[in-house]
């Protein structure tokens, strides 16, 4: 069985840049901190990472 798969560069910046901008959002737009901007910051990688998530669901739809 093949180890599930890594994210590529492109797809570990896209997580990344959700972040910032989820920062940017919620530091210098909103000016809030603690859990809200946590959570805006988080709510931003997630976005982010929709695309390794999507190939990670492909993979596991080709181990059956």
């Amino acid at each position: 069985m093949a180890d599930r798969p890594k994210p590529t560069g492109s797809q570990l910046g896209m997580i990344i840049a959700g972040a910032v901008v989820g920062a940017v959002v919620s530091y210098g737009i909103l000016g809030v901190g603690g859990a809200i901007g946590g959570g805006i910051i988080g709510l931003g990688a997630a976005l982010g990472g929709m695309p390794y998530f999507k190939a990670v669901q492909e993979w596991q739809k080709n181990q059956e």
